[in-house]
């Protein structure tokens, strides 16, 4: 039975760890080469999914491994992305599991907070002095589409991770 559990808990990780890796793929290789208008961040939207099912230990684990992706593909941060990310998916992890409920809602507002990580850093990092006017500028052009797009994309996302979780877990066994 204990084995069972071991297999269960390790295919439910493996599909976590190729679905990171995909939304990666997709974020810094694919989507770049399309001429599209608004940032898509799909790492942060399959994160916060991912890291809502597991305890806190995974949160922290799968939010270094997507921080430590994301700096490999940035130029810019120099590995803050590996520090900010874990702490944050840490901070997703322990809340939905002593503090909220598990539920697309509170997916929803994880994820609109946590995409606006990369648009405040991308003000301190590449658009120098803060002004009124460059603030709004960056609301308007990067955060809110960010947040849009990011909602959008946590739909499927969540319930695919929800149904991955209760296919693979202990209590089916």
């Amino acid at each position: 039975m204990k084995k069972h559990n071991f297999t269960l808990s390790a295919i439910r990780r493996g599909i976590f760890f190729l679905l990171i890796l995909v939304s990666f793929a997709l974020q810094f290789i694919i989507l770049p080469k399309t001429a599209l208008p608004v940032p898509l961040l799909l790492l942060i939207p399959v994160c916060v999914a991912v890291s809502m099912h597991e305890n806190e230990l995974y949160s922290l684990l799968w939010g270094l491994f997507a921080g430590i992706l994301w700096d490999t593909a940035s130029p810019v941060t120099d590995g803050l992305y590996a520090l900010i990310l874990p702490a944050a998916f840490l901070i997703t992890g322990l809340l939905t599991g002593y503090v909220l409920r598990n539920t697309f809602l509170t997916a929803s507002l994880f994820t609109a907070l946590l995409s606006l990580i990369p648009s405040v850093l991308g003000i301190f990092y590449t658009k120098g002095k803060l002004t009124s006017e460059l603030l709004a500028s960056v609301i308007k052009a990067e955060c809110i589409p960010a947040v849009i797009t990011s909602l959008i994309i946590l739909i499927p996302v969540y319930f695919f991770v929800s149904a991955i979780v209760r296919r693979f877990s202990y209590e089916r066994a």
